[in-house]
């Protein structure tokens, strides 16, 4: 019985693994898209009706909370920490992604930087944030039970 119970607590660290490596690289990518296609990033938040104009000062910090959630993503130690903020900004940017969808403005860029399935506002983008949200609370529940 203890050697099942060791195997089954191997695949749940495999899995934490493969789950927090794969968060990274999501984070990561969006990050390096956005800072070099900057100006795109910023043309595009400033879009976004239902934000305040001084958004776009503070998109260099979104960048770089971006940023540095993928790089926790990667730290085993940060997990939980980059899990949390990762799905605040989810969160974050899918309540903005639905407010223009049911504005009307299906097919506009979404200024996610990484597309999964989608880079656009449409319903699609907005279950894979959705599944994003899923995939980090995830990982937070596996690495405290792992650990």
């Amino acid at each position: 019985m203890e050697l099942v119970s060791i195997k089954f607590k191997s695949f749940k660290n495999i899995i934490s693994y493969i789950l927090s490596y794969f968060l990274g690289f999501v984070f990561l990518t969006a990050s390096f898209y956005k800072i070099i296609h900057f100006g795109k990033f910023v043309d595009t938040l400033s879009l976004y009706g239902t934000l305040p104009r001084w958004i776009e000062s503070f998109s260099i910090s979104l960048i770089l909370i971006e940023f540095l959630t993928g790089i926790g993503f990667l730290i085993r130690q940060l997990v939980p920490v980059a899990s949390v903020i990762g799905s605040i900004l989810l969160i974050g940017f899918t309540t903005l992604i639905i407010i223009e969808y049911l504005r009307g403005n299906i097919g506009a860029s979404c200024g996610c930087g990484l597309a999964i399935f989608a880079n656009k506002i449409n319903l699609e983008k907005i279950l894979e944030n959705i599944s994003l949200v899923v995939l980090c609370l995830a990982s937070f529940l596996m690495h405290r039970n792992v650990n």
